[in-house]
């Protein structure tokens, strides 16, 4: 059901640890545990997340997905790192960070497509910031999570719903969370039918190698 988000990035879709990173910003965008962007979605080639999401209806039926979400290639486009990754083997985005912000491209940015954003900073409670297809707001920085790939301290929550649904949709909305050190490590989403019908999915992380 293409309204959800689950992973509409990058097919969905964070190195640190050891490694040099590309630094998106001046460092003053923090979330007072001094953590930018590039923390909760660290990026070099060879990191990968594997996700299994589970999405249950109203109506009875029920889907099991498997995810695995792989950086395979790096280059540079208009002085800025351009991150290429696989979803389950298949090309499904570019991923920069552009100034404030962690934008996806579906396909490459200098062929001037369009493109998502997956966080802006300031990360703290209260930023709010406008895609393609959703608002979102930053709604905590302290969350605590666990999940199959383990617990998980000062996650940041990104709420979102949906605009200009169409019928007989009447509501999208939902949450992602990333975890610093690590990325994204839930997606929550609920759709509401105007029949009083429902859907929601859950993808959680499951394992993840950052380099």
């Amino acid at each position: 059901m293409h309204y959800f988000r689950a992973f509409m990035i990058v097919g969905l879709m964070v190195a640190l640890a050891g490694c040099k990173k590309e630094n998106p910003t001046n460092g003053n965008g923090g979330n007072g545990n001094g953590y930018t962007i590039d923390n909760y979605f660290p990026l070099a080639v060879g990191n990968s997340w594997s996700f299994k999401g589970v999405q249950d209806c109203s109506d009875g039926q029920s889907d099991t997905t498997y995810l695995n979400l792989t950086v395979s290639e790096k280059y540079t486009w208009q002085d800025k790192s351009v991150f290429k990754t696989l979803s389950n083997e298949d090309p499904s985005g570019y991923m920069v960070y552009y100034d404030n912000e962690l934008r996806v491209y579906y396909d490459p940015p200098e062929n001037g497509g369009s493109y998502d954003i997956i966080l802006r900073e300031p990360l703290e409670m209260g930023t709010t910031w406008e895609d393609n297809y959703y608002t979102h707001k930053i709604a905590s920085v302290k969350m605590q999570l666990s999940v199959p790939a383990g617990s998980f301290e000062n996650c940041i929550k990104d709420e979102f719903t949906r605009r200009n649904v169409e019928p007989p949709v009447e509501k999208v909305k939902g949450y992602m969370a990333y975890a610093p050190g690590v990325g994204m490590v839930k997606e929550y989403v609920e759709i509401d039918y105007s029949d009083g019908s429902w859907c929601k999915a859950l993808m959680e992380l499951t394992s993840y190698d950052i380099k």
